[in-house]
């Protein structure tokens, strides 16, 4: 039986940890990503920037697994704007089931994000800064907030993934070197 591919939406911005922890949840739990689209700002330190370390770091953990799209919104975003991106990545990779991370962003692409909810193979998911995250839906009162349990991060022993750092120098994730027989810094796994 085949699964039909899932895609999620971020939104770049400060609030890094949880477009990763979803991605890693999502990907590694809840039947895989084919693509990860991000969407951002104008703002290099911000928005810009994020959504490439977030790009970098998502074909670093996933080499050749999930496509990365990136989209830059063109002056102040609106939640026009982001509809209009989300119904766009729609239409160019149909058959998707749709995870939207509306955590982090500016509030009207978090708006935006919200009103997402009424498209069918849609789950637009939200993280409290407390780190209870929710599912959105759209009832015939409004929005309604249900929790959603994910994985605990980090995930369990048997999993690995790459060992990376974040170089302050140049912004980029990057594969820790092996370490060399004899250095004091070594920790026996």
């Amino acid at each position: 039986m085949s699964r039909i591919p899932q895609a999620m939406v971020v939104l770049a911005s400060e609030q890094l940890w949880p477009n990763i922890h979803g991605l890693v949840h999502w990907h590694q739990f809840e039947g895989g990503l084919s693509d990860l689209c991000i969407y951002h700002t104008e703002d290099e330190s911000r928005s810009a920037r994020l959504a490439a370390r977030l790009k970098q770091l998502c074909e670093s953990l996933y080499p050749g697994q999930i496509s990365v799209h990136l989209h830059q919104s063109v002056g102040t975003p609106t939640p026009q704007s982001f509809r209009q991106q989300f119904a766009a990545w729609r239409k160019k990779l149909p058959g998707r089931h749709w995870i939207i991370n509306a955590t982090g962003g500016l509030k009207p692409m978090s708006a935006g994000a919200f009103e997402c909810a009424r498209f069918p193979d849609t789950q637009v998911v939200y993280r409290e800064l407390s780190g209870e995250w929710f599912t959105i839906r759209l009832s015939e009162e409004g929005f309604v907030a249900e929790p959603y349990s994910i994985s605990a991060f980090p995930p369990p022993k048997p999993m690995r993934f790459p060992f990376l750092f974040f170089s302050k120098h140049n912004g980029e994730f990057r594969r820790k070197p092996p370490s060399k027989p004899g250095n004091p810094h070594n920790r026996s796994r």
